[in-house]
């Protein structure tokens, strides 16, 4: 449906465009389609986080969440194997949402570590213990790696 109101909307920008008509009569087009996208990255967001979530419960309640709080389109060019995708501005409810034990460890990661110490402080404030800021997608994997080894001399 999507696909084609998206379509229906560009089709009558061009023959607006064709007919003569001013830019600014197909400017509002243009931004319906805009949020036409938002809409489909949030519900495919939400897709993620509904799966992401009955797998994270499932878990031992000692055992280490891992969440990316990158936005869909990031979390789609790659991500740490098995980590939830909770964009860092919704991180509050889906992690209320999964129902986890406050003293869970939660491992929280982005680009570069900003929205994930965002989304730590969040969750600190709403009581959780251990919540570790793991910085950037390349640090989380090093970090995860050291988690897994059985050598943890090395890390």
């Amino acid at each position: 449906m999507q696909k084609a109101l998206a379509s229906s909307i560009l089709a009558s920008a061009l023959v607006l465009s064709r007919t003569g008509t001013h830019p600014k009569a197909i400017f509002p087009m243009i931004l319906n389609l805009k949020a036409l996208r938002r809409t489909a990255a949030m519900a495919a967001a939400l897709f993620a986080m509904t799966l992401n979530s009955s797998s994270a419960m499932a878990q031992s309640a000692t055992e280490p969440l891992w969440i990316d709080v990158r936005s869909p389109a990031e979390y789609r060019q790659g991500h740490l194997e098995g980590a939830a995708l909770i964009p860092f501005d919704a991180i509050e409810k889906g992690v209320t949402e999964m129902r986890l034990d406050k003293d869970r460890p939660i491992y929280l990661y982005c680009a570069v570590g900003a929205r994930a110490e965002k989304a730590r402080r969040a969750l600190v404030k709403q009581g959780y213990t251990q919540v570790v800021n793991a910085g950037g997608l390349k640090e989380a994997e090093q970090m995860a790696n050291c988690q897994q080894s059985a050598n943890k001399d090395h890390c």
